[in-house]
C-alpha cells in the first residue's frame, strides 16, 4: 500500500488575491518610508541619549523585520531561517548601542 501522507513542511500556503498582496506590499512599503523618515529625524538630534538612540535602534528592528518577512519572503520558511535574519538585525542593534 502506497503512503500517502503529507508532510506538514511541504504544504504551501495559499496565495493571496493579487489586490490583496499589492495592498498589503504597498502598506507595508508605506511603513518602511515613514519608519526611515522617523529614524532620519531622530538620526539628526543635535544631544543624542539613550532614549533616542535606542528608538532608532528599535526602528531599525522593525524594519530589517519588515524586509525579511514581506520582501525577502522568510516569513513562510523553517523558523531557522527567519530567527537568523532577526538575531542578525538584533545583534547589529546590540553593537551599535555598545558603541555609543
Amino acid at each position: 500500500m502506497k503512503d500517502i501522507s503529507v508532510r506538514h513542511d511541504s504544504v504551501q500556503p495559499r496565495p493571496e488575491p493579487a489586490h490583496t498582496a499589492i495592498r498589503k506590499a504597498t502598506g507595508i512599503w508605506l511603513a518602511l518610508i515613514i519608519l526611515s523618515v522617523a529614524g532620519a529625524c531622530f538620526g539628526e538630534v543635535k544631544a543624542l541619549t539613550e532614549e533616542i538612540l535606542l528608538a532608532t535602534l528599535i526602528i531599525l528592528v522593525v524594519k530589517a523585520q519588515l524586509i525579511v518577512d514581506y520582501f525577502m519572503g522568510i516569513k513562510q520558511v523553517r523558523p531557522l531561517w527567519r530567527l537568523t535574519m532577526s538575531g542578525f538585525a538584533i545583534s547589529i542593534s546590540f553593537i551599535v548601542w555598545l558603541v555609543y
